[in-house]
Parts: structure tokens; C-alpha cells; sequence
């Protein structure tokens, strides 16, 4: 007699099992470099090490990004305050010229009236019409100066009260500048701490405390 065995036929997992060797390799691999060139101060994981998106892999020293933030911040007071004192200034010369211009205008006008009944000679009148003259140059040239300071059009009545110095203060150009540079230092600083993008498992920490990492070097 043939043995026979019988099975209920299902559905189910046909598997084949393979020896060899080989190595495992992640689905995803990121690389974490250094954003800025500093000295490693510590190294927050090991190799093996679990962490979570967000944790803390390298820090490095940011002694020298905290001093180049202090000096930005200090040029940009530095060049807050220039940016004020040269609109009070402008304002100030400008005030003075109109007040010089209306001066002229009253001579001239007077010096009209006195040819008139020729109190006076020609080469006077001439001179107070030179005057006037040169005193309007001056208002224009002066409001021109005023107004580009302000950002207001040349030609516009300028401003003289104090109550949009703020706005034109920050809106200057050196004053941006400044701005820039105390935001790109900051920026600095914060890529001084080096955290991981993702959760996930550290396998190779690259620095050691006291090494000096390049921009653009591998940490982890």
C-alpha cells in the first residue's frame, strides 16, 4: 500500500530560505554636517544610540559667533542713532533755510520798492535778487536731502515732526544692513547646537571634543 497524506488546500506564505553573507544597510541614510566652522565642544550620542527628531547630536563652540552678534548689534544702535541725528540735523538746516529764504524774500521785496523811488542803486537790488536766489537754492537743495532721508518724493512737502522718524529709521539702508548682519550671526549661533532631522538610529558619530569641524564636514 502507497501512503498517502492530504491537506486542506489555503491560501498562505510559500518561503524559501537563503544562507549567505552581506550587511544590512538603512532604507534611509541622512548625513549631518556642520553648518559653521567651530571647535567641537561635546558630543551628546554614541553610536548605536536611539534619538528622536529635534535631540541634540554635536554641539559646537559659538564664543566667536556670541562676539560677532555683539558687535553687529552694536553697529546697528551705532547706525540707528546716525540715521536720527542726521534727520534732526537736516531738519534743523532746512528750518534755518526757510527762515533765511523769507529774510531774503522781505529784502528783495523792500529793495523793489526802494528802485522804485530810486532810494536805492541798481548793483543793490541786483545783489538782494542774488541773495534770494541762492537762499531758494538752498530750501530746494535742503528739502531734496530731507525727503530722500525720509523716503519721501523730492519734490513732496518735507516732513518736520518727529512722528515717522521710527519707520524711517528702520526702513535706511545701513540700518538694514546692520540687520542683517545681527540676524546672520544669530542664525550662526543657533547652527552651533546640531540636532538630528529625523528619529531614528545613530550609526557613526564622526567628531571628538576639541576637534575642529569644517562647514560642511560630516558629524553623525
Amino acid at each position: 500500500a502507497i501512503a498517502v497524506r492530504a491537506h486542506t488546500v489555503a491560501r498562505g506564505r510559500l518561503e524559501d530560505r537563503v544562507s549567505g553573507n552581506g550587511s544590512f544597510v538603512p532604507r534611509t541614510s541622512i548625513t549631518v554636517v556642520a553648518q559653521v566652522s567651530a571647535e567641537v565642544e561635546a558630543v551628546a550620542v554614541r553610536e548605536g544610540d536611539q534619538v528622536e527628531a529635534g535631540a541634540v547630536l554635536v554641539r559646537l563652540r559659538d564664543d566667536d559667533y556670541v562676539l560677532a552678534r555683539d558687535k553687529a548689534r552694536a553697529a546697528l544702535e551705532s547706525a540707528r542713532r546716525g540715521v536720527a541725528q542726521s534727520l534732526v540735523t537736516l531738519r534743523s538746516q532746512y528750518r534755518a533755510a526757510a527762515a533765511n529764504l523769507a529774510d531774503a524774500r522781505l529784502a528783495l521785496e523792500r529793495n523793489r520798492e526802494l528802485i522804485a523811488s530810486k532810494s536805492i542803486s541798481e548793483d543793490t537790488l541786483q545783489r538782494s535778487q542774488s541773495a534770494y536766489d541762492a537762499a531758494a537754492l538752498n530750501v530746494d537743495s535742503l528739502r531734496e536731502q530731507l525727503n530722500l532721508r525720509s523716503g519721501v518724493p523730492l519734490a513732496a512737502e518735507p516732513q518736520l515732526e518727529a512722528s515717522r522718524d521710527a519707520a524711517v529709521i528702520e526702513a535706511s539702508p545701513e540700518v538694514e544692513q546692520s540687520l542683517l548682519a545681527v540676524r546672520s550671526a544669530e542664525d550662526s549661533i543657533r547652527k552651533c547646537t546640531v540636532v538630528s532631522p529625523v528619529a531614528g538610529t545613530v550609526t557613526m558619530v564622526r567628531p571628538s571634543v576639541g576637534d575642529l569641524a569644517a562647514a560642511s564636514s560630516p558629524l553623525a
